[in-house]
């Protein structure tokens, strides 16, 4: 590692509303699969950091929650993992699409105060080149950013170029990480994610919402690591589905889950998944703090 008098280190919040592309675009700048990713909205739940180390800077990368106005306390908490997020940072992403930015995400541009902010037009491989073009003079006229990019996170167009002007505007400081860790979550916090993504893959409507998710056990040096991990639901029914007929769907989330854990592992796993109810834990503040969100 360089002398910390020779480095520069910094936090990156990226924001954005639901579905924006934000975590996709964490997994494409760190290399990994480190948040999980779906076509449905709000399933980032945690404030997740990501780590890039190059030479002599490093830029620590923070996903949030998408921007939403909040209705009952499951999303009251998220809308504060977000606020925290922003606390001190020493630059933001602002990922959104074409057009003018919503009431959302102007109201978290305000919140930034003085903190410099980069716009991000997202997606940019499904938008055609004059829309990004446009896009982008739009953008440069506008006085509160500091620059403006379009990017993919599925592509990684635009990427590089963005690192580029990231990682010159970190500030003088000694690495926060070491230069070889690539997220601040442990493999308990990641296995419990990646469990969670499966629920979203394999099941409609409200139910991948009204799970979480917790590794209750992880046990490491007699021979395959022997993982253990609860799926919390809100109601009888719910458990019902997710369990499915003679245990198949459990099973079937469980292949799966095993299978993305075993990659990121880099190693076979045992990983064996139960189901309880902790009824309407969403709106119970309780349960909110149980689960170790700040109601």
């Amino acid at each position: 590692m360089p002398a910390s008098g020779k480095t520069h280190a910094g936090y990156v919040a990226i924001v954005g509303l639901p579905n924006s592309g934000k975590s996709t675009l964490l997994n494409r700048i760190v290399g990994e699969k480190l948040s999980i990713t779906n076509s449905k909205p709000q399933t980032t739940r945690r404030r997740l950091a990501g780590i890039l180390t190059r030479g002599s800077r490093q830029v620590v990368f923070v996903d949030t929650p998408g921007l939403l106005d909040p209705t009952y306390p499951l999303q009251h908490a998220l809308a504060g993992e977000v606020t925290r997020a922003l606390d001190g940072v020493d630059l933001a992403y602002l990922l959104h699409g074409p057009g003018a930015l919503g009431a959302e995400e102007q109201s978290v541009l305000g919140a930034m105060g003085a903190t410099p902010v980069f716009s991000l037009l997202g997606k940019r491989d499904l938008l055609p080149h004059a829309d990004v073009r446009s896009e982008l003079a739009r953008c440069g006229a506008a006085e509160r950013f500091a620059e403006c990019h379009a990017v993919s996170g599925t592509t990684g167009e635009g990427v590089e170029e963005l690192l580029h002007a990231t990682l010159q505007r970190m500030p003088a400081a000694a690495f926060f990480f070491d230069p070889e860790q690539l997220s601040d979550r442990s493999m308990r916090f990641l296995v419990a994610e990646l469990v969670r993504e499966t629920l979203f893959e394999e099941l409609e409507q409200e139910v991948p919402y009204a799970a979480h998710v917790e590794v209750t056990a992880y046990e490491e040096g007699r021979g395959m690591p022997r993982i253990e991990a609860t799926i919390f639901l809100e109601r009888d029914s719910q458990k019902g589905i997710v369990i499915g007929r003679g245990g198949e769907t459990l099973k079937r989330i469980g292949t799966r889950s095993r299978a993305k854990v075993e990659g990121l592992a880099g190693e076979q796993v045992f990983l064996q998944l139960h189901v309880k109810v902790r009824q309407n834990w969403r709106r119970r503040d309780v349960e909110l703090r149980r689960f170790g969100y700040r109601a």
